[in-house]
């Protein structure tokens, strides 16, 4: 299948690319720093051109704290940027694959299954959420067969800070030590590699007409975090923590997948202390 893949150079981008390629697709990358400026209305033709049999979107802004500053540049790189995909699906025939983000908010049971109220509580969230009903108005009224992926927090090489795990190895590879705000936090944390696969699988399976979680349906705290990085760091490493809660944050988060699986099949391989600890050996640390 000929893929156009929005956000190819990025840290799900790269991590997609390889995938589907590994699959036997052909990728055709499509990223700002490859010339591609979605959001602008000056991408569609390039897509159009490519002829693909679907899009993968993946591009978008992502940082939380930026969303706060600058909410219009989340609205036209995660809104404005998913219409012209839209377009491109229109004029193409493509099918479209689209990545979402979290936007359940404070969670009202665990686990987390797609039926759960959607409560955005952020400009950036707020913004995918917005992207995600764009997709659905039009992929009914225009017959673009679609399915929105809702994935969880994902961690993995070439990750970069602020995201909290890539964030606590960049300080090691730095300080040898660590300083986090809050331990009691707890996350689903998916690898990157299962995420991946988890694209190809619903690519392979044609899989359209569903929104689908993606996490690995458990939650490790801050302090798991913490604690795995400094035993796997050679000859272990301190930490230190300041105890600033951030306002509003939410307590714990569990995704529930059970969609995901019966459909495609999918299941998460790589566990997290394995995860982590082969992102310690990825940072090229002598033993």
């Amino acid at each position: 299948m000929r893929l156009v893949l929005t956000g190819a150079t990025g840290f799900l981008g790269a991590a997609a690319a390889r995938a589907f390629g590994a699959a036997g697709h052909e990728v055709v990358p499509f990223a700002r720093s490859l010339g591609h400026d979605l959001g602008t209305g000056q991408a569609v033709p390039a897509i159009v051109a490519a002829a693909p049999d679907a899009i993968v979107h993946l591009a978008g802004r992502t940082f939380v704290p930026e969303s706060w500053r600058e909410p219009a540049l989340f609205v036209r790189d995660n809104v404005m940027a998913t219409q012209e995909v839209l377009d491109a699906c229109r004029l193409t025939g493509a099918s479209l694959l689209h990545v979402s983000a979290y936007v359940y908010g404070q969670p009202c049971y665990l686990p987390i299954d797609e039926r759960h109220p959607v409560a955005p509580g952020t400009p950036y969230a707020h913004s995918k959420w917005l992207a995600e009903e764009l997709c659905r108005f039009q992929a009914g009224a225009f017959g673009v067969p679609l399915t929105v992926l809702r994935p969880f927090n994902i961690y993995g090489p070439g990750q970069r800070p602020p995201m909290l795990v890539a964030d606590l190895a960049s300080q090691l590879l730095r300080d040898g030590r660590m300083k986090v705000l809050d331990l009691e936090p707890r996350r689903d944390f998916l690898h990157v590699d299962d995420f991946s696969a988890a694209l190809v699988r619903i690519l392979d399976a044609g899989a359209w007409g569903h929104t689908f979680n993606v996490g690995s349906g458990r939650s490790h705290s801050v302090r798991e975090v913490v604690e795995i990085l400094a035993a796997a760091w050679p000859g272990g490493a301190d930490w230190a923590c300041s105890e600033q809660v951030r306002p509003a944050e939410v307590p714990d988060v569990v995704a529930d997948c059970g969609a995901l699986r019966d459909v495609v099949g999918w299941a998460p391989s790589v566990t997290f202390e394995k995860g982590l600890q082969a992102m310690i050996r990825e940072m090229q640390v002598p033993a």
